[in-house]
C-alpha cells in the first residue's frame, strides 16, 4: 500500500461501539410511555428517518451540533408517538455512551500497528468534546481529529473530507478512508475522490463498486494494508 501516505478513519461504529443497545432502551421507554399502540420497529424507523433528515439539513448557517440534533430528533419522536417519556433522562443515556463508548477488541491494535506506517486521522460525525472524552478515556493516540462540529457539516457531505485533506497536508489520491457506513464513509469519501475501505462488521447486505476493500474486522484490514 505504498501509494497511501495517510489513513482517515471513522470512530463510532468503526473503532468504538455505536449506541444501538442504548437506543433499544430509549425506544422501549418511548413504547411503554406511549398513549398509542406502536412497535419498537416503528419507533426505531421513525427515529432514524427523523435523524437522517436533520443530518442532511444541518450544514453551514443551519448547522446544529450532534447533541442538538439528538434532542430535536427525540422530541419529534415523542410527539409523533404521543409518549410522555422524559427526554432529558433518555438523552443522558446517549450522551454518556458518546463520551464513554466501548472500543472494539481490534481497534487499539489496529491503530497502533497502522501508525507505525501511516499517520492516522479520525473523521467523525460527532461533537468535539464527546470524541475527545472518548479518546482520553481509552488513551487512544491518533495524529489528528476532524469532527462535524469543526466543519459545521456531517458526512456524507464533502466538507469534513476536504477540511482533513487541507489541514493534514495530503492529497486525495494519497489517502485511504476506513468506515462502517456505506453512505457516510464510503459514499462521502468516494465523492471527494478518496479511496475507501468498507468495514462491514455486521455482515450487512450491500455493495459499493468503488470501494477498494471490504472486511468484517480490522485485523483483515491490517493484512490488506501490509501485504507485500
Amino acid at each position: 500500500m505504498a501509494k497511501y501516505k495517510a489513513l482517515f478513519i471513522n470512530f463510532y461504529g468503526t473503532l468504538a461501539w455505536e449506541d444501538e443497545n442504548i437506543l433499544q432502551i430509549v425506544f422501549r421507554n418511548i413504547q411503554v410511555n406511549s398513549r398509542r399502540a406502536c412497535s419498537l420497529q416503528e419507533i426505531g424507523t421513525y427515529w432514524w428517518q427523523s435523524l437522517s433528515r436533520l443530518l442532511l439539513e444541518s450544514y453551514g448557517s443551519a448547522y446544529q451540533s450532534q447533541r442538538q440534533l439528538a434532542w430535536e430528533c427525540l422530541a419529534e419522536t415523542l410527539i409523533y408517538f404521543d409518549s410522555f417519556s422524559r427526554p432529558d433522562d433518555l438523552l443522558a443515556l446517549q450522551y454518556a455512551n458518546w463520551e464513554q463508548p466501548n472500543l472494539y477488541e481490534d481497534a487499539r491494535r489496529f491503530v497502533e500497528q497502522a501508525r507505525q506506517a501511516y499517520p492516522v486521522y479520525i473523521l467523525s460525525n460527532t461533537d468535539r468534546a464527546d470524541i475527545e472524552a472518548a479518546l482520553r478515556l481509552h488513551a487512544l493516540q491518533v495524529d489528528g481529529v476532524v469532527t462535524s462540529e469543526d466543519v459545521r457539516a456531517y458526512k456524507p457531505r464533502p466538507e469534513m473530507f476536504r477540511c482533513a485533506l487541507e489541514q493534514f497536508g495530503v492529497k486525495r489520491e494519497e489517502v485511504l478512508h476506513i468506515g462502517d457506513s456505506l453512505s457516510g464513509d464510503v459514499g462521502g469519501a468516494t465523492n471527494v475522490g478518496i479511496d475507501t475501505v468498507w468495514l462491514n462488521r455486521k455482515n450487512k447486505l450491500g455493495s459499493f463498486p468503488h470501494t477498494r476493500f471490504i472486511c468484517s474486522d480490522l485485523l483483515q484490514l491490517t493484512s490488506y494494508l501490509f501485504q507485500a
